[in-house]
């Protein structure tokens, strides 16, 4: 379970910095919303 867990975290970080920058773009509240959770999680 916690395996699944830490990949998952993996694929969301990697997801994230790869849209970060067009997510930013074209919808800053989701950015800072998605960021803010990420904190959360991490």
């Amino acid at each position: 379970m916690e395996h699944t867990k830490e990949k998952g975290k993996i694929m969301v970080a990697d997801f994230f910095v790869k849209n970060a920058a067009n997510l930013f773009a074209t919808e800053p509240e989701l950015f800072f919303m998605i960021s803010g959770l990420q904190r959360k999680i991490f």
